[in-house]
């Protein structure tokens, strides 16, 4: 029977929960755009602000251009501020499970698509639970599914890929790491993680005790 020796969490939807859409209306408010135009050019150019090609000046000037405005330096640092805190909810069952997991001896890891803004944000969350490897796609240069973040975050952790779950809110993503001999849960919310870990046979912590 296969041992689940090592849990890597996505991070947003995941361990933190959805940014709002009021945060971007926040973020449109600021810059004086309709909120949906907005929500709009902030996703188009997401991925290659994970991915790092596009840093925040550059990222936010490409968002207000597509809703037809400019942004000043000012804007820019309010919309940054605005979206680490759209970014920063903990979904307390995943967070306090991540604890209780490291404190059971399995280890755990953050694999993230996550822009550097965010990235260097992110350790004011004390909340997390201390990785023991992470993985983030600004750094690497690639976002999942490309295999390349995958195989980073296994070499970093020094498991088999047999004794890896990974938990991420996005199919492709799980598929990718399935075609790497992962095992992968789509995740939806911490009721349903917690029936499939007692319901497959893959030895691990529980999200709460029986």
């Amino acid at each position: 029977m296969t041992e689940i020796k090592a849990v890597i969490f996505d991070y947003g939807n995941v361990l933190c929960h959805e940014h709002l859409d009021s945060d971007l209306q926040e973020m449109a408010k600021c810059i004086g755009v309709d909120w949906q135009a907005f929500k709009e050019a902030y996703w188009h150019y997401r991925l290659d602000y994970d991915a790092g090609k596009s840093f925040d000046s550059h990222y936010y000037q490409m968002v207000a251009e597509m809703c037809a405005a400019s942004i000043t330096a000012e804007q820019i640092k309010q919309c940054i501020d605005f979206d680490n805190a759209g970014w920063s909810r903990p979904n307390q069952p995943m967070v306090d499970w991540a604890h209780r997991l490291r404190a059971h001896g399995t280890k755990i890891a953050i694999l993230s698509n996550m822009p550097q803004d965010f990235r260097d944000f992110f350790s004011t969350c004390t909340w997390l639970p201390e990785f023991h490897h992470s993985t983030f796609s600004c750094e690497l240069k690639a976002v999942k599914p490309a295999h390349d973040i995958y195989h980073h975050a296994i070499k970093g952790l020094g498991v088999a890929p047999e004794n890896v779950l990974f938990i991420d809110d996005r199919l492709p993503n799980i598929e990718a790491a399935k075609e790497l001999g992962w095992h992968g849960f789509v995740f939806t919310n911490a009721s349903d993680l917690h029936e499939f870990i007692k319901n497959t046979n893959l030895p691990a912590v529980l999200l709460e005790d029986n």
